[in-house]
């Protein structure tokens, strides 16, 4: 089995077919996966959040710093 983003074992499935097999299947993922992949989900979910922090007017000031002090 390969192990990477697009094989990531499903998640929106009932909760009666999440059967030990299936953990075993999310833990041989986390266990196997590289970690450019597990950087990129992490990567993904950051910019997810910034954006979702800005819809609800919420500013990061770090963010700010970088743009406003580039030193």
């Amino acid at each position: 089995m390969e192990f990477g983003i697009n094989t990531f074992p499903e998640q929106q499935i009932p909760n009666r077919s999440k059967t030990a097999r299936w953990a075993k299947k999310h833990l041989d993922w986390a266990t196997n996966s590289n970690s450019s992949v597990i950087e990129a989900v992490r990567k993904s979910y950051r910019h997810k959040k910034i954006n979702e922090d800005l819809c609800l007017g919420k500013l990061d000031m770090n963010d700010l710093q970088l743009i406003l002090n580039p030193d």
